[in-house]
């Protein structure tokens, strides 16, 4: 059956889309939650703004990604944990410890996917951090880790 998808629907596809599924997925599942409609005449119509719809929308997330990205950009935040003698932390500094101060610092929200740093962080010291906010936009961050006294 062929349906058009209202929502984003993982595995399946994004907003617009018109896409083949199986008439049992399409019954039970996508109909009845309003996730797709059956492709008819008038439903070819509602496509094309459903289409406008989504590039807007992209558009605005993009420029807000952009923005959010020259706020970031260069930014150091401190975060603190307890450490031994030789400044090795008990517990490691993830990438959500990380967001979640850079969402307090930016003032929106930053999720803890967005950020990407290589293993975590386990150690006192300056360490490097990338937000990654959309495909092709991104901030590097410093990592400040001081020891609890």
């Amino acid at each position: 059956m062929k349906v058009i998808l209202l929502d984003n629907v993982k595995g399946v596809g994004q907003v617009g889309d018109i896409k083949e599924v199986s008439d049992g997925y399409a019954r039970n599942f996508l109909l009845p939650r309003g996730l797709g409609k059956r492709i008819t005449d008038g439903v070819m119509k509602e496509v094309a703004g459903l289409k406008i719809k989504k590039l807007q929308v992209q558009a605005l997330e993009h420029a807000q990604s952009v923005e959010l990205a020259a706020k970031l950009a260069g930014a150091t935040i401190a975060l603190q944990g307890k450490a031994n003698e030789k400044g090795t932390l008990f517990s490691s500094i993830s990438e959500a410890d990380i967001a979640e101060q850079l969402s307090k610092q930016a003032g929106a929200h930053i999720p803890a996917t967005a950020v990407v740093i290589e293993g975590h962080i386990k150690s006192v010291g300056m360490h490097n951090a990338r937000v990654q906010l959309a495909s092709d936009v991104s901030a590097d961050v410093t990592v400040e880790v001081q020891s609890l006294p």
